[in-house]
């Protein structure tokens, strides 16, 4: 019989959950802590959700601070045996083919296989309804559990009754299509004027009110041409849509991440489109957002994409998490790694920063010597071509406020550095005057504005309000040197998932 393993903390949250009140009795093997029930629960709130879990690979034994399970407990047994259902259930969701019974030689990996994919959905599960538990907000367990698995579905205003609600405003607007997207569905909308394009902007939270929605929620943004306007309409949280670590790593195999020199993955646009930009056109990134607003989740999906994307033959990273390293360790061990490792404390980021002046000098050198005046007129050329090096800040306030030193380096490579290969991506949740000076601000033009408490931090980042209106959780607003602002829907992608695929790639080396 196949087996699924779960680790302690699984185990823990399996316990949790009984002692929340699921602890009831099993009619049939007399049980008074059903555990699979719980695991049956998971599988059901992973499925609900529309983006596949990153597989797992596990053993052919269970591990020490663990528990096993039969396939067959989860999915039935034999007197209410659901095995068949739920291996169709996983072929269409994963596309893949799982058949109830691999002839042969494939039987053993067939079962396998669907143990694996029964124990990735188990631990999303169990991860989700542990997240509900520990949310700060007065929702209940139970009311996690009835709108995520038995979602009562609410539909944003149908087309028509969209266009009967701009005329009843004296909007002047013909809608003229409906797009799903991550968070929210977008109508395009037909403008004969300017002054449509005035009314339809000043008239936002009375449409809010007349549909029923939250005020300030609506978002209005024109298209290339003036006589078209995307009107986006937030969805009910339960029906958003999530993008995890699979997600990432299926779009830095896609055609879309082989433009540009550093190709960067970020998440999908408003309207579910994956959204690329070229860090080398950038050059430089400030990354800006209040705790839990999924700053960090961001950074790890910049990571991810140079050094698995398109651009990783081109590059090496500098890693600097002078917290401790609470983000960034998991890093270590990473090839292409600037001086080998990350740095995890003011004096090893001040030393690394220093390590990374003198390579500026020297690259800057060679320039002058091959009479070339950048490192891409050096390859087109044929005379230079040595690597990109991409710096990654976990904290810029940290940094700079534990050694005024640091922010001499950074604004030298903020200044200097696109010459040479050299860019930045500073991160902070503090926006302000004293991290962010006007020397760093006048040369970094690329910001990601995630969550932030006031305008006036959204105004520090993008030089304009929108950031402290998003909802959290990856959602940011990205302004890139030529381009609009665009909204973004993040990844999610936690650090333990980084270091499990971290530990498989060094695996398959």
């Amino acid at each position: 019989m196949s087996r699924i393993y779960t680790s302690a903390q699984d185990e823990q949250i399996v316990e949790r959950i009984l002692a929340h009140g699921f602890a009831f009795p099993d009619a049939f093997s007399q049980s008074k802590n059903p555990k699979w029930r719980v695991l049956r629960l998971a599988l059901a709130v992973s499925l609900a959700e529309r983006v596949p879990p990153t597989e797992v690979t596990q053993g052919e034994q269970p591990r020490s601070d663990g528990k096993e399970y039969f396939v067959e407990q989860i999915v039935g047994g034999a007197k209410h045996d659901f095995g068949a259902a739920i291996r169709a259930l996983l072929s269409v969701y994963h596309g893949v083919a799982l058949p109830p019974d691999p002839p042969g030689d494939n039987e053993r990996a067939g079962q396998r296989r669907f143990a694996n994919l029964l124990t990735s959905h188990i631990q999303r599960g169990l991860s989700r309804m542990n997240d509900a538990m520990n949310a700060s907000s007065l929702e209940t367990l139970e009311n996690f559990l009835a709108r995520t698995v038995f979602p009562i579905t609410t539909l944003l205003p149908r087309v028509d009754v969209l266009q009967a609600r701009l005329t009843d405003l004296g909007i002047k607007a013909v809608v003229q299509g409906r797009v799903r997207g991550p968070r929210m569905d977008v109508f395009t909308l037909g403008l004969k004027s300017m002054d449509d394009w005035t009314a339809l902007k000043g008239k936002l939270d009375e449409l809010a009110f007349v549909l029923d929605l939250r005020l300030g929620s609506l978002r209005v943004s024109q298209t290339e041409s003036p006589q078209v306007a995307e009107l986006c309409l937030p969805r009910p949280e339960r029906d958003w849509d999530t993008f995890e670590l699979q997600q990432l790593l299926l779009s830095l195999e896609s055609d879309h991440s082989k433009t540009g020199e550093l190709p960067i993955c970020l998440g999908t646009d408003q309207r579910g489109r994956t959204f690329f930009f070229d860090l080398a056109t950038a050059p430089h990134l400030l990354v800006a957002g209040a705790t839990g607003s999924g700053k960090s989740t961001s950074l790890h999906a910049m990571i991810l994409s140079l050094a698995y994307g398109d651009g990783a033959p081109r590059v090496d990273l500098c890693l600097i998490d002078p917290k401790g390293g609470l983000e960034f360790s998991v890093y270590r061990g990473l090839g292409g790694l600037f001086l080998g490792d990350v740095a995890t404390d003011a004096d090893a980021a001040l030393s690394v920063l220093k390590s990374l002046d003198d390579e500026m000098t020297k690259r800057q050198g060679i320039l002058v010597a091959s009479n070339v005046q950048s490192l891409e007129e050096g390859r087109r050329t044929g005379n230079v071509d040595f690597r990109y090096l991409v710096v990654v800040v976990e904290e810029l306030a940290d940094l700079v406020l534990s050694n005024p030193l640091a922010e001499k380096y950074l604004v030298r490579l903020a200044t200097l550095g696109r010459a040479s290969g050299i860019h930045l991506v500073l991160a902070t949740q503090r926006p302000d005057a004293k991290t962010f000076s006007g020397l760093l601000r006048s040369n970094i033009y690329g910001r990601v504005a995630l969550r932030v408490a006031k305008a006036t931090d959204s105004h520090i980042i993008l030089d304009s309000n929108g950031a402290e209106s998003l909802l959290g959780r990856g959602e940011m607003l990205v302004r890139l040197p030529s381009r609009p602002i665009t909204w973004i829907q993040g990844f999610h992608i936690s650090t333990a998932q980084v270091r499990d695929l971290l530990a498989v790639r060094n695996e398959a080396k």
